[in-house]
């Protein structure tokens, strides 16, 4: 904990465009935690899911995001809960669809499931 506490107070003083997982990883002082976030920073296999100098998911009133090649995967978790953190900050009080096809998959991973309930109560 101590070392994922100082890596992200240093990383909070850091330029926004180098607040990153990258980033987060340059400062961390343990190499085991360095290499949990290794497929998540820029270069391993899931990089291009959730580590990038500023986000683009734009700000339309309709987003769509295709997780077939996704659900089954390491990164699943991580980055359905990344996509429903940024939904959920969109939400302004006005009526929401949310449609997850297949969304029984997502379901079976319970911190998912877990945070749908949590955001179904805030709706």
């Amino acid at each position: 904990k101590e070392h994922i506490w100082t890596a992200l107070t240093s990383l909070a003083s850091a330029p926004v465009e180098e607040r990153t997982i990258t980033g987060l990883s340059v400062l961390l002082q343990s190499n085991d935690l360095k290499q949990s976030l290794r497929s998540y920073c820029v270069g391993g296999p899931y990089g291009r899911l959730l580590d990038a100098e500023a986000e683009h998911l734009g700000a339309a009133s309709v987003l769509a995001f295709e997780i077939e090649g996704l659900v089954g995967t390491g990164a699943a978790p991580a980055v359905l809960s990344y996509l429903f953190h940024r939904v959920g900050d969109r939400l302004d009080g006005r009526p929401t669809l949310l449609i997850i096809d297949e969304g029984w998959l997502a379901l079976d991973d319970e911190g998912f499931a877990s945070q749908l309930r949590r955001s179904e109560e805030h709706t």
